[in-house]
């Protein structure tokens, strides 16, 4: 197989990666091969792309997308596990053989494979180590990855918790420390005893200074579980805590809102780490002040290190959006219609979680102006809401942009998508005894064809305005809910309730809790619709039928999240 491979370029180019997690996710698409493939090349070459779209956190392989964890049996036939086989003996980079033997580990579930990739990762990550030629932040990746080979196969465990102490090193900052933290989480290798040991003088690498208030914050939350585990006293903890929130209260105004949440925080540590006395102080001045708070826009401005990540996040959404918008129409909208197969969650060994689990906060103010906290975790259309503004919608709309300069999107192609799904599928009904052949695509086409002309328009001239869809939001909106009443219909659900012995068509949030809807779509998809067109979300669809909008929420995200909700529902074809 390899002698026939005419793939030099692509395995000269695999052997120069440097890290364990491959900066550029697909080097297959830098490469242009100067001779036409051959089948079998084309099929090495989907291997190797399929390979580079797994990446490693906090010790595992899961998809760089979001999608459930990975089912090796399922992701990898025995064709793909053979050709894996071989480039283990003919890579000699050590980052890809360990990469590959993680795969055919979890594929075999052979423990010699698992043995040899803890050989590799453990002696890179001491050389890496000893020549201080790795980030903290990259080490220990390499040391998650031994710590999940050693949990399940116990292979080499004492050089495992040895290094692990001595680890401690090489911390430098409290970044490093909370990182750290990661290896003791849940780790099933590690006595109570021993944990006492590591996590014991935790006070040295807590620093209380206002660049690290937000890590502080997030890793005490890690910490806290830790300590109870070590049979450590955990009112130090709660103590640093205080300090930390009072880093904040000293940059705040004395009437601003948030000064407000952040001492009634202060006073609950203040609290739980046993000093009452200074909990009620704080408490007095939480009293004084509250009456004369006021709502004001907060002031932020991020470090360099913050500014670094939104750097990447927005290399990632170029080149994403870059990629699909050199793609077949089909390919394009077919992306956004089906592959995003969990919105919002992600299947882990303990249950789905939400993508953005945690990350927001909401503060619930009374008349009183006493505060209570409200974790977003609990609300799914806040994680949904949050998720597609940070990360779908910004290359959703960059796609749709560079796509339609670039030629390869407009109206008659996403009319031809959508004319091969139930959308576009004529289906009979009667008016007297007239029967009448109609599809829903022909209802939905002037609003789409005024949303694309509209953005053409703008994005050839470049005046991305956003309040120009006002025909296209009416009408699509209004249409939205017609079609899910169909779709239940069509399979032979009702859509009819008595109500005080008259009957009448279920409401549209009725028919987002039918039983048919939730047979066939995913949580995640009727969240999504819950969001955009009812009360729990933005609440399109009442907005519009009482002329509640004005000119300027009629924006481009509000008609992409349409868009998108169309394509959702349209995601199948009937058999009639």
């Amino acid at each position: 197989m390899m002698e026939k491979a005419n793939l030099k370029e692509l395995y000269q180019k695999l052997e120069l990666t440097k890290d364990i997690n491959t900066k550029d996710t697909d080097y297959v698409l830098e490469i242009k091969f100067d001779e036409i493939l051959n089948d079998e090349e084309i099929e090495l070459i989907k291997i190797e792309r399929k390979i580079l779209s797994l990446m490693f956190n906090k010790g595992k392989l899961i998809s760089r997308f979001f999608s459930p964890e990975i089912v090796f049996d399922e992701l990898f036939s025995d064709y793909e596990t053979d050709y894996i086989k071989e480039r283990i003996e003919n890579t000699q980079n050590p980052y890809i053989t360990i990469r590959y033997l993680i795969i055919i580990w979890n594929k075999t579930k052979n423990q010699e494979y698992s043995k040899l990739a803890f050989d590799k990762t453990f002696d890179i990550l001491k050389k890496s180590i000893d020549s201080k030629s790795i980030t903290f932040i990259d080490a220990n990746e390499l040391l998650l990855i031994c710590r999940n080979i050693v949990e399940k196969s116990k292979y080499r465990k004492e050089d495992f918790l040895n290094f692990l102490q001595a680890f401690k090193l090489y911390i430098k900052t409290p970044y490093d420390f909370y990182f750290y933290l990661e290896q003791l989480v849940d780790n099933k290798l590690i006595s109570s005893g021993l944990l006492n040991i590591i996590i014991s003088d935790y006070i040295d690498y807590v620093k209380l200074e206002i660049q690290y208030y937000f890590h502080n914050k997030n890793g005490f939350e890690t910490l806290l579980p830790l300590i109870q585990k070590a049979k450590l006293s955990v009112k130090e903890v709660y103590s640093l805590m205080a300090e930390n929130e009072k880093i904040l209260i000293n940059h705040r105004e004395e009437n601003d809102f948030i000064k407000l949440n952040l001492l009634r925080k202060k006073a609950e540590y203040e609290k739980l780490a046993g000093k009452v006395e200074d909990s009620e102080r704080t408490l007095e001045e939480l009293t004084k002040i509250k009456f004369d708070i006021n709502l004001n826009k907060t002031n932020f401005s991020m470090s360099s290190e913050d500014s670094k990540e939104l750097e990447i996040l927005w290399k990632i959404i170029d080149s994403k959006s870059s990629f699909l918008s050199t793609l077949s129409a089909e390919y394009i909208i077919g992306y956004f219609a089906t592959d995003f197969k969990n919105l919002h969650t992600v299947t882990t060994e303990k249950g789905n979680k939400p993508l953005l689990d945690g990350v927001f906060n909401t503060i619930l103010m009374d008349i009183n102006n006493n505060t209570t906290e409200k974790r977003s975790k609990n609300n799914l259309s806040e994680n949904i809401s949050a998720y597609y503004s940070l990360f779908f919608m910004p290359i959703f709309e960059q796609t749709l942009y560079k796509s339609i300069i670039n030629g390869h999107l407009n109206y008659q192609n996403f009319n031809d998508f959508l004319k091969n799904t139930w959308l576009g599928q004529p289906t009979k009904f009667y008016k007297g005894n007239i029967e009448i052949e109609e599809s829903w695509l022909t209802l939905l086409q002037p609003g789409i064809y005024n949303f694309f002309s509209l953005f053409e328009h703008q994005a050839i001239h470049n005046k991305l305005k956003t309040d120009l869809y006002i025909l296209s939001i009416d009408s699509l909106t209004l249409k939205f809910e017609g079609i899910l009443r169909d779709f239940i219909r069509l399979l032979g659900g009702s859509t009819i309730k008595i109500k005080n012995g008259v009957s009448e068509e279920i409401l549209l949030e009725e028919m987002l809790e039918h039983k048919v809807i939730k047979e066939n779509y995913e949580e995640a998809e009727i969240e999504l619709f819950k969001l955009v067109f009812t009360r729990q979300g933005i609440n399109v669809r009442n907005n519009i039928a009482h002329s509640f909008y004005k000119t300027t929420d009629y924006n481009f995200k509000t008609i992409s999240l349409i868009i998108l909700c169309i394509l959702r529902i349209g995601r199948f074809q009937f058999e009639i």
